[in-house]
C-alpha cells in the first residue's frame, strides 16, 4: 500500500515534468510523420507493380519502429537516473525516506509510478500510430484481431525492455551519488555490446538484443509486420525473447531493492 502511494506521487511529478512532456510531444510527432512517409514511399517504390494494400499499411505501422523504440530508451534511462540521483541532491529523497515507510517501499513504488507513465506513453504513441494508419488509407482485407495482436506485441516488448533498462538505471543511481557518472554509466550500459567483443556470447542476455531479436526474429527474417508470417508463427519463434525480457526486469527490480535497502541513510 504505501509503494502505492510512493508510485502516485512519483507518476504525478513525472506527467508535470515539462522537458518529459516535450519528449512524449516529440514522439507523437515523429509517429505521425513517419507514418505518413512510410506509406508515401511504399506506394511510390511500389508503382505500378499491384502494391498491396496490407503490405502498405503494415509498413505504416512498423516503419521507424527502431527510432520510436531509442527515444522511449533513452526517456526511460534518464526518468530512472534522475529519479534517485537528482532526488537525493534535492532532498527530496531524504525527506521521503524519513516518513514512516520502508525503503524497499520507496525504490518499489518509484519503478511502479514510472512504469506506468511509460505503459501510458507507449500506449498513447501506438495508438496514434494506428490511427494515424487508418485514416491515410482504408483498413486492409485482414484481421483485425491479427493487426490488434501485432500491435499489442509491439507494445509489450517494448514496454518491457524500457521497464528493464529503467530498472537498470535506478540500480546506477542507487550506487553512485554523481549526477554526471551515474548519467554515463546509464548511456554505456545502453551501449554494453560495443564493448564487449569478448564476452559475444552473452550478449543474448543484453535487454536490447533480446528486444530486437523479438520483432526482427533472431536472424533478422522474421519482422513483427512482416505479411509474409502468421502472428502465430512469428510469436511461437520469439516468445523465449519475451520471457527472457520480463525474467530481467523481475530479477533488475528485486537487486534494486535490496540494495536501496542496505544502502546507508
Amino acid at each position: 500500500m504505501r509503494a502505492i502511494i510512493v508510485a502516485g506521487y512519483e507518476f504525478r511529478s513525472t506527467m508535470r515534468n515539462p522537458l518529459v512532456l516535450v519528449s512524449i510531444i516529440l514522439l507523437l510527432a515523429i509517429s505521425v510523420i513517419s507514418a505518413y512517409g512510410f506509406t508515401l514511399n511504399a506506394f511510390s517504390s511500389n508503382q505500378g507493380q499491384g502494391t498491396s494494400l496490407l503490405s502498405v499499411f503494415m509498413t505504416s505501422l512498423g516503419g521507424n519502429a527502431y527510432e520510436i523504440s531509442s527515444i522511449f530508451l533513452i526517456l526511460s534511462v534518464c526518468l530512472g537516473v534522475f529519479s534517485i540521483v537528482e532526488e537525493r541532491h534535492g532532498g527530496t529523497l531524504g525527506v521521503l525516506i524519513s516518513k514512516p515507510v520502508y525503503r524497499r517501499d520507496v525504490i518499489l513504488g518509484k519503478f511502479i509510478g514510472l512504469s506506468g507513465f511509460l505503459l501510458m506513453a507507449i500506449s498513447l504513441v501506438l495508438a496514434i500510430r494506428v490511427s494515424t494508419a487508418l485514416i491515410l488509407h482504408p483498413m486492409p482485407a485482414w484481421s483485425f484481431t491479427e493487426i490488434f495482436a501485432r500491435i499489442a506485441s509491439l507494445g509489450a516488448s517494448l514496454f518491457l525492455y524500457c521497464v528493464v533498462m529503467l530498472g537498470i538505471s535506478m540500480m546506477v543511481g542507487v550506487l553512485f551519488k554523481n549526477i554526471a557518472l551515474a548519467i554515463a554509466l546509464s548511456a554505456t550500459i545502453v551501449y554494453v555490446e560495443w564493448f564487449t567483443p569478448l564476452l559475444a556470447p552473452l550478449n543474448i542476455l543484453n535487454p536490447k538484443i533480446l528486444y530486437l531479436h523479438y520483432l526482427w526474429g533472431r536472424h533478422d527474417n522474421n519482422f513483427i509486420f512482416s505479411v509474409s508470417s502468421p502472428y502465430l508463427a512469428w510469436l511461437s519463434s520469439v516468445f523465449p525473447y519475451f520471457i527472457l525480457l520480463a525474467a530481467e526486469a523481475i530479477i533488475v527490480l528485486l537487486i534494486d531493492c535490496v540494495l536501496f535497502s542496505r544502502e546507508e541513510a
